[in-house]
């Protein structure tokens, strides 16, 4: 017997009936109820019972409440201003919709989504053009499972052009907004067969490689496997559109919950984004849980807590030298979003919708975040030039000094911040520049320039220190410097242009 999910009121705009098929059998097959239905949703997932999986938090350490960048929700029957969330310490949500005027609870940030069809966009025009205005440097997220035929559901060629239009729109509106692409219900290598379709397809269109400020994916371990083929057994995310394979992954429920299978394939994912081009892009996850409802025997919160916390665990600590992030030392993944704030029709519920009251998986939730201290820690990325190599064989010229530098803590900034440049001898290059606003958290990246006069040809070695006079509390106090070294160019070479006459 298979079913569809339900369709919830906002359905449309939200993720509510994303996984879609779920087997009975599938249920009757745990030994738990005699007859058990059971709506599955791509926005959240299922966990198992993993008990060498144990948090590294101490256990007695004071809960304090602040927006943590790293950690977020979706919400999705009230409002968020409708629970006590303080306590979650969340640096960010979504309801899969774009608002002029989102809530945000202790000044968190909101990412809007756009969500895409064979038609587009939507919102689009005016009505889009009217919520980029009132929201300047936002996450917009393009498209809500477009890989997913119970979702958004459109073929590769369908995302590339809906996506560089989005794209465009948005920057053309708002330089300073940052757009993410992807979307997908999970990494696997099938999903991976969906984006590089997009790719592709992309550059065949438009000449050029895919833009975006950040990949994002959801990470439920799911069920591949198409209905006509395996009627009895494609509950799950069934094949992305466009996609000629009868079965990807084909997970078993108890591996829902899997923490190895979740690292593994999320530095699988980085390394698919490092072979294509993407090493330097932040990767945030969306959409992430554990879907089973606790009703159901061995599904309980302390289960969905073993796999919480294994999680956390794995994101805050999970680096590679080779794939990770650089401007946030390498880390795998920069943000994530628990599924859900209150929706309990799944498993990972925080607060009970018709009571408001905070469920016991949300109180382990804000144990976990309320143990975490806030921090600041700005870490110095590379100091280079920012022009091309300037010719001067002879005499002094003028080079453009360059310092990419992050915020790798979990708050932002707020205080200024003083940076100086010198040269290998530690003779102090210009003036020290301050900034003066605040830099997000999470890596977010910065990047000051001064000129340097009268630099004689030749190679140069130069450094930038952030902070100084040390003045910031970090957490990290030995990450605020790098070197670089700046060439002003005694020589030209001239190679032959070579072209092919057709």
């Amino acid at each position: 017997m298979r079913l569809r999910a339900p369709q919830v009121s906002n359905k449309s705009s939200t993720a509510r009936g994303k996984l879609a098929h779920m087997v009975l059998a599938g249920f009757l097959a745990l030994g738990t109820l005699g007859f058990a239905i059971l709506f599955f949703d791509t926005s959240g997932q299922a966990r198992g019972n993993e008990a060498a999986v144990v948090s590294t938090l101490p256990a007695s350490v004071v809960s304090i409440d602040y927006s943590n960048c790293h950690f977020g929700t979706g919400q999705v029957y009230r409002s968020i201003m409708s629970y006590s969330v303080s306590s979650l310490n969340l640096g960010w949500y979504l309801n899969w919709a774009a608002l002029g005027n989102p809530p945000r609870p202790g000044g968190i940030e909101y990412a809007q989504m756009l969500h895409v069809s064979d038609g587009g966009y939507s919102p689009s025009g005016s009505a889009l053009a009217n919520r980029i205005a009132l929201n300047p440097g936002s996450l917009w997220l393009v498209g809500n499972e477009p890989d997913c035929i119970f979702q958004d559901n459109v073929l590769p060629q369908t995302y590339a052009q809906v996506y560089h239009d989005a794209y465009a729109f948005i920057k053309s509106h708002d330089p300073t907004a940052r757009v993410a692409a992807g979307g997908i219900v999970q990494p696997t290598p099938l999903r991976m067969e969906y984006l590089d379709s997009v790719l592709d397809i992309f550059v065949s269109l438009y000449g050029q490689p895919l833009p975006t400020d950040a990949w994002s994916i959801h990470s439920f371990i799911l069920r591949e496997a198409s209905c006509a083929v395996y009627p009895d057994a494609c509950w799950g995310a069934e094949i992305p559109p466009g996609i000629s394979a009868i079965h990807g992954m084909l997970y078993d429920l108890e591996e829902t919950d899997s923490l190895s299978i979740f690292q593994q394939r999320i530095a699988q994912f980085r390394s698919w984004m490092s072979d294509r081009g993407y090493r330097n892009t932040p990767l945030i996850i969306t959409e992430y849980g554990t879907l089973v409802p606790h009703i159901y025997t061995g599904w309980d919160e302390e289960r969905a807590k073993v796999f919480m916390y294994g999680t956390f665990d794995f994101l805050r600590a999970a680096q590679d030298a080779n794939t990770g992030y650089p401007p946030d030392e390498n880390r795998l993944v920069q943000q994530w979003m628990w599924y859900s704030l209150d929706d309990e029709g799944y498993g990972g519920t925080l607060f009970n919708r018709f009571t408001l009251e905070k469920l016991k998986l949300g109180a382990y939730f804000g144990d976990y975040t309320g143990a975490l201290t806030p921090t600041i820690d700005l870490f110095a990325i590379e100091v280079g030039q920012a022009s091309p190599v300037p010719y001067s064989p002879a005499d002094p010229t003028t080079v453009t000094l360059q310092l990419r530098f992050s915020n790798v803590g979990n708050i932002a900034t707020a205080q200024p911040i003083t940076v100086r440049f010198l040269d290998g001898a530690d003779n102090q290059l210009g003036s020290d520049q301050i900034i003066s606003d605040t830099i997000a958290g999470c890596a977010a990246v910065r990047t000051i320039t001064i000129p340097w006069a009268n630099v004689t040809p030749g190679a140069h070695v130069v450094q930038a220190v952030i902070d100084p006079a040390n003045t910031l509390a970090e957490s990290n106090e030995h990450n605020n410097q790098a070197y670089g070294v700046i060439l002003v160019a005694k020589h030209q070479v001239f190679l032959p242009v070579i072209s092919r006459r057709r």
